[in-house]
């Protein structure tokens, strides 16, 4: 899934879901859930689905395990041994192309999808579990927490920070901050956009300014672009979570000029 597509993908299939669910609240009760947000994983992953399916049970049962080592010493090491084995998984899958995809008799699919914001999750979830600070979910709770649209592309959702349950708010429409919000989301995403499309017309336009095509991509196009595009799409996810009610924690709070690096990651 190449940066346009996600990007596209990221935008549309939590909107989807959050029209979806305004429309028919019944679709947030439990048993139907875990069934729409594996569908919307569907449609965000495509053909990695099946692979993104496959290291989410595995990471599961590891997790389930790590849970049951009774002696918190114990549990907390072999969570942190669990965390840099995702870390180091995540590292040589992307070196060896691990995610390449692969003719099946059902089609085209691949046996392995992990990308960033699935191992933060994953991570987060050893992290709380080895400490203590949370319980391990259930196998439904896992999926509908995993999958969860408005949190496959970013921004990140510890699990501790999952609500025990979704219900549709429409009073968040009746709240002049959620369109505030929502309008400068969508303001620094056409910003983005924006910047893209200057980029390809100058290319097309001038081909022969090489060197000022490379200028605008590395200050310009680069950095800012990819900020407006990451920080919109997150605080987009913000507004539509609110609602179905899930409060994901704020990012991109003024993050520069920050006391520290410390500081900076925060926000």
């Amino acid at each position: 899934m190449n940066l346009d597509t996600a990007l596209v993908a990221g935008l549309a299939v939590p909107a989807v879901f959050a029209g979806l669910a305004l429309a028919f609240p019944r679709l947030l009760q439990s048993r139907w859930l875990v069934a729409l947000s594996l569908v919307a994983a569907g449609a965000y992953w495509q053909n990695q689905f099946l692979g993104f399916l496959i290291v989410s049970t595995v990471c599961y049962g590891l997790a389930r395990w790590v849970a049951t080592q009774g002696e918190t010493e114990r549990r907390w090491n072999l969570a942190c041994l669990a965390m840099v084995g995702m870390a180091l998984v995540f590292t040589f899958g992307r070196l060896g192309n691990w995610e390449r995809i692969w003719q099946l008799p059902i089609g085209r699919l691949s046996l392995y999808t992990l990308g960033m914001w699935q191992v933060l999750r994953i991570v987060s979830l050893f992290w709380e579990i080895g400490s203590g600070s949370a319980a391990v979910p259930s196998i439904q709770q896992y999926f509908t927490w995993t999958c969860l649209p408005f949190t496959l592309g970013g921004p990140l959702l510890r699990w501790s920070q999952m609500p025990a349950e979704l219900k549709v708010d429409r009073g968040v429409f009746r709240s002049s901050q959620w369109w505030r919000g929502s309008l400068a989301a969508w303001l620094k995403i056409t910003g983005a956009l924006g910047l893209a499309w200057l980029q390809q017309y100058a290319a097309h336009r001038w081909p022969e300014a090489g060197l000022a095509q490379n200028v605008y991509v590395t200050f310009i196009a680069g950095p800012i672009g990819f900020y407006l595009s990451t920080a919109g799409q997150f605080h987009w996810m913000e507004q539509l979570g609110r609602t179905c009610g899930v409060q994901i924690p704020e990012s991109f709070r003024n993050p520069i000029g920050r006391e520290n690096i410390s500081a900076f990651w925060m926000n």
